[in-house]
């Protein structure tokens, strides 16, 4: 005997007539019916027409059902019935308000004047006034938005004023930069680090390495390691005259508070023959230099130094700088 082919449907079940499958269906139990039709929206589900085209159109549907317009309730002037009103979107106002056969009129914001939200006011808000000097403009006014302003570059908010960022002095660097909301966060240098400006941006930075034909003279917080060419223990007038010219770059290098190197300035006008009105520390010692251009500048300096109690600094000038065989 031959076996009777039975044909079968993608989904497993035999072939027949509508007439035949409905009657099938209602001899089969609830679940096999779900799992039927689950098979066969299944492919349907995964094809690219259904995820480009349909989703997206069943998505808006939904959306477009649960994002209705806002409303507002109004008295009607004439007939005193409250009716439900349509608010106007962002951008514009109410010209009229709505009323049993009407819906609401809205109209758009003139120039400086905008509505952010939804609303159901008869006037749009006037926008800020223009940035000032020390604020820059980061949402210019139109219809739907404010004019928003910022403290610009190099300046935060504090107390509803824009103020300068507060540099880090010598000897401190910084470690958080400051922001148009945050003022400048300062710390000071570690061990191997100096920062010799002030300054609202600069971290403090290495100490350098001097090349091995240079003394490298120790740097500190503030003052960055120096490579010297000076040697002491040559006595030569070549060897006097680079000690002096990197003694006197040494003493510039340093950071001497203003009352300081003021009375500084004037004990080093006491040694120059001529002077040039409101000359600087580093003209005055050239003056110096120049007058009597045989005679070394280092023990001038140190003679300066100790008379201004500079005494820390005098101590490096000898030790580094002062030529062996020439007293100070």
């Amino acid at each position: 005997m031959h076996k009777s082919i039975k044909y079968t449907d993608t989904c497993g079940f035999p072939l027949k007539t509508l007439r035949e499958r409905s009657s099938a269906f209602s001899r089969i139990r609830i679940i096999e019916v779900s799992s039927y039709f689950l098979c066969l929206l299944t492919p349907l589900f995964l094809s690219t027409q259904f995820v480009k085209y349909i989703l997206p159109l069943l998505a808006a549907s939904v959306l477009g059902e649960i994002q209705q317009t806002p409303t507002y309730r109004w008295i009607d002037k004439v007939t005193g019935e409250s009716l439900v009103c349509n608010k106007c979107p962002p951008g514009t106002y109410v010209k009229t308000h709505c009323t049993k056969d009407r819906a609401t009129e809205c109209e758009t914001c003139p120039q400086s004047y905008y509505t952010e939200l939804w609303n159901y006011i008869e006037k749009c808000l006037f926008c800020d006034y223009p940035c000032s000097a020390d604020q820059k403009e980061t949402v210019p006014c139109n219809a739907s938005h404010n004019r928003v302003c910022e403290c610009k570059d190099g300046y935060f908010l504090k107390y509803e004023f824009c103020m300068r960022h507060t540099p880090c002095p010598p000897g401190e660097g910084v470690v958080r930069n400051g922001t148009a909301h945050r003022d400048v966060e300062c710390a000071p240098c570690p061990h191997g680090f100096f920062s010799s400006d002030s300054s609202t941006t600069q971290a403090c930075q290495k100490h350098s390495q001097c090349p091995a034909e240079l003394i490298a003279i120790p740097g500190n917080s503030k003052m960055d390691t120096f490579c010297s060419s000076c040697r002491t223990d040559t006595n030569t007038e070549e060897g006097r005259l680079i000690c002096d010219q990197e003694a006197a770059r040494f003493l510039l290098q340093h950071d001497i508070p203003l009352k300081t190197h003021n009375k500084l300035v004037r004990e080093a006008r006491r040694r120059a023959v001529s002077i040039i009105k409101e000359a600087s520390l580093k003209d005055i010692l050239e003056l110096i230099k120049t007058a009597e251009p045989s005679k070394p500048l280092v023990p001038v300096i140190v003679e300066i130094l100790e008379k201004t109690r500079l005494h820390n600094l005098k101590r490096k000038i000898t030790e580094w700088f002062l030529v062996e065989g020439i007293s100070e």
